[in-house]
């Protein structure tokens, strides 16, 4: 819920601001968001994670001065190298604005970025904190006021004449809000008697995970930063970006899926059972086969009407990288399910490799594919990343813990996802050269006619079984469970 929430939130605050902000100045958000993350995951060192880690250990066995004494050593580390790091990089904000954007003009954006990383991580600190307390309720209020707040206000700041500057700010404010909750819940915890933790033992078990996350951030940003270093253009970056933002949507399916199924992997991994484990991932790939393909091929097949409707015309060319993108999603899905493997059978080396490759591919195949390709070059980098992931990844897990791919349930949903997206690109057609209809009346007619396809296709080809409606049901909320009991009887076939 969290996941789903912050993606709204992220993709409404862009439908707005792109009608409020030029495409060029959009065309800068992706290089400031970039530069907020290097910063954030230098600075930060990862050691977010050791503090999660290490609270959760001690905390587990009573020992809160040493839980205490954890979340103290880290601040202090990250403290000791973030605060020189940001005003060192506040004072050469021009030369910092000189090499992203090729001009100092932008110097004041740059110095806010930097002050709203350095916020976000002593947050961040403190929300680890709460993971490893079990206080997940706490947790997510501070994860999602920093989102809500800093959205909103960047945007309404936007609206009164501050333009980028304005939103920008309002990351400033949302992490500083954030920042002030996670203090008031953590405090209780901070003023035990704190017993100290070396900083040398944190370190040495964040480092490896700083090198993966470093790796993470060059998949993420790669195919943005050489799009704009080889085009120099900010409406370029900035109309691709969108399009990737978009697609993002189709992420709250597969990271709620890994992360609700993880815990059950590992206890099943933990106590030797093989079949449990291997048919809980059976189940897993079919719940991605039936919502991640056809969402994805709906959304492909009226992805100009999608584009328009949620930034507006100017943006249309992100349309063909999108469709791409969104059509091709399965395949990070089936990655991130993997991944969720390796870390469950305690074989989390592979992950270094598996990022590194896939990382490498997307930097040279786009630098390769944006001359000739332009915005549609990246989307086919990004693509090529993830099922080179997803060739190294199952090489790695294939094997006693992991299932062959259930080809009927693979078929049955490409045929739904290939009905769904004819039937839907025929009727966006129709209903621009016929109906004359707005962007909007055509996306609201098109979403009926995708449920109507699809519901048709659920209940005629029964893809699913009720164990896979079981693992919704661990998934779901409580009171939203009850909703799939009526749905298994049409839907759900015996094995």
């Amino acid at each position: 819920m969290q996941g789903a929430v912050t993606y709204l939130v992220q993709f409404l605050g862009y439908v707005v601001l792109t009608r409020i902000l030029s495409p060029f100045e959009i065309g800068k958000l992706p290089l400031l968001n970039a530069t907020m993350g290097v910063f954030g995951t230098i600075t930060v060192l990862s050691l977010q994670t050791a503090t999660t880690k290490f609270v959760s250990e001690y905390g587990g066995t009573g020992r809160m001065d040493k839980a205490s004494g954890a979340a103290w050593t880290a601040i202090r580390v990250v403290a000791a190298i973030s605060l020189p790091a940001f005003i060192l990089l506040a004072f050469l904000s021009p030369e910092v604005s000189e090499l992203v954007f090729g001009s100092s003009a932008d110097a004041g954006l740059i110095t806010f970025v930097l002050f709203a990383s350095l916020i976000s991580n002593f947050g961040a600190l403190l929300v680890s904190m709460l993971w490893g307390l079990n206080l997940f309720g706490k947790m997510v209020a501070c994860n999602l006021t920093a989102m809500v707040v800093g959205r909103t206000v960047g945007v309404l700041l936007a609206w009164a004449g501050l333009r980028l500057q304005g939103f920008i700010i309002g990351w400033v404010i949302g992490a500083t809000a954030s920042l002030a909750l996670s203090t008031v819940f953590a405090r209780p915890y901070l003023q035990a008697r704190s017993e100290h933790v070396s900083a040398r033992l944190m370190l040495a078990y964040s480092y490896p995970i700083l090198f993966t996350v470093l790796i993470g951030l060059v998949q993420s940003w790669a195919d943005v930063t050489v799009l704009y270093a080889l085009t120099s253009s900010l409406v370029s970056t900035g109309v691709y970006y969108m399009g990737l933002a978009g697609a993002g949507v189709l992420s709250v399916f597969a990271t709620a899926l890994t992360s609700s199924i993880f815990p059950t992997l590992s206890a099943m991994y933990g106590r030797g059972e093989t079949g449990p484990f291997k048919e809980t991932l059976r189940v897993s790939q079919r719940i991605l086969n039936v919502s991640v393909l056809p969402v994805g091929f709906a959304l492909a097949a009226v992805s100009g009407t999608a584009v328009t409707v949620a930034y507006g015309r100017a943006y249309l060319g992100a349309s063909i990288p999108f469709a791409v993108i969104v059509a091709s999603y399965i395949v990070p899905a089936y990655l991130a399910l993997m991944a969720v493997t390796l870390q469950a059978t305690a074989n989390t080396r592979p992950l270094i490799r598996i990022w590194g490759l896939a990382a490498l591919t997307e930097v040279v195949l786009t630098a390769a594919l944006v001359l000739p390709l332009n915005l549609v070059g990246s989307a086919l980098a990004r693509v090529s990343m993830s099922l080179l992931g997803v060739l190294v990844a199952f090489s790695f897990v294939k094997g006693e813990w992991w299932p062959a791919i259930d080809r009927s349930s693979l078929g049955k949903s490409l045929a739904i996802s290939a009905v769904a997206g004819l039937i839907l690109f025929a009727f966006d057609s129709f209903a621009v050269n016929a109906l004359q209809a707005t962007p909007l009346t055509r996306i609201l007619l098109e979403g009926g006619v995708f449920i109507v396809v699809y519901a048709g296709g659920l209940i005629g080809l029964k893809p699913l079984t009720p164990q896979d409606i079981d693992l919704l049901r661990s998934a779901f909320p409580s009171r939203f469970r009850t909703w799939l009991d009526p749905l298994q009887h049409w839907i759900a076939s015996e094995p």
